[in-house]
Order: structure tokens, then sequence, then C-alpha cells
């Protein structure tokens, strides 16, 4: 996806709200990993809660969820600010810094993530599953300014008709406007 694209999708709610807070994200699932899911169907979206919330969501660059297209160099940067700052939490499961060296753990531990994961959302995916309980509007809004990227698409299909759907994850309040919460068909 070349530039910014916006689309118009729908998210369910166990309840309405302003901005998103990340402390829910993966609270119904983590299918493709964890951020703001959508969905173009309102349908599926209501089965995740009594509210449907109707916006557009917009996209600058889209990880991968089949290849790894980031680099260790982003994921260094972005573990080095927003993971794990003085290596004493999450790099400590790869090496101790005090004997080893900050950097020389870091690398440890991206060259480890490199070697098992077979996608930019798997690596993405790992590191938010470290960090959950210290998400920040800023470690989210930094994905685009790191990586260059801030969504992902994929397809599903409706449980409803079986109709192929498109389904979108987005990391930042930031990318969603023009925010609506629309009526529940019954």
């Amino acid at each position: 996806m070349e530039g910014n694209k916006t689309f118009r999708a729908y998210h369910g709610s166990r309840q309405k709200f302003n901005n998103f807070n990340y402390s829910y994200i993966g609270s119904h699932a983590l299918e493709n990993g964890f951020g703001i899911y959508f969905t173009t169907d309102p349908n599926i979206a209501q089965t995740y809660g009594d509210y449907v919330l109707e916006a557009d969501i917009t996209m600058h660059g889209l990880f991968s969820i089949d290849s790894i297209t980031i680099t260790k160099e982003q994921v260094k940067e972005y573990i080095r600010k927003y993971v794990d700052p003085t290596g004493e939490d999450y790099l400590s499961n790869y090496g101790w810094y005090v004997d080893e060296g900050y950097d020389n753990v870091l690398n440890k531990c991206v060259d480890m993530i490199f070697s098992y994961n077979q996608s930019d959302n798997d690596i993405l995916s790992e590191i938010f599953l470290e960090i959950q309980n210290k998400y920040t509007d800023e470690a989210f809004d930094a994905i685009y300014k790191i990586f260059k990227k801030d969504g992902i698409i994929y397809t599903g299909y409706s449980d409803f008709d079986g109709e192929e759907i498109t389904n979108y994850i987005v990391y930042s309040n930031k990318q969603v406007t023009n925010k609506n919460w629309i009526p529940i068909k019954e």
C-alpha cells in the first residue's frame, strides 16, 4: 500500500467510549495480533458487543501477516525506547545487561525474535505481549514513527453468509476518526 489510505469500518464493543483504551487490547481475542480490530461488516462487529462504532480508519503503511518486512534495527529502536529502556525487564529474558552490556543483550534478543517468527505481525505480537501492562499512547503512536507502517489488512469470511470480508488492525487512536455509534440491527 502506497501513501495514506482511509477505510470506513466497524468495531464492536461492550460499551461506548470516546477513545480506545489500550488495556482492553486482546480482551476478545488476538487472532491476528495485538491492535484495534475493525471489519467491513457491521454484523460481524456486533458479535463483539452491544455497541457498534462506525469510523474512518487511516493507515500509512501495512505490516505483513505472511512475511518479515520490518528490520532488526527498527525492532531494536522500538524495544530500546518503549519496551525496555533499562534492560531490567523484557531483555532480562535474553541475558543480564550488567554482565553482557545492554546492546549485546538487545542484539541477542532481536536475533532470537527474528529466528523463530515468520512475519511482522508475529514479531509485533511478541513484543506487545511483553508490554501489555505498560501500554501508553506514546508507545502505540510511535509504531508509525519507527516502522513507517501502522496497520494490517486481512481477509476473513462472514459467519452469517460466508461472504468474504475485509478486516483491519490499527494501533493508535489517532488513526480512528469520524466516529459514530450506530444503532444495532435486531
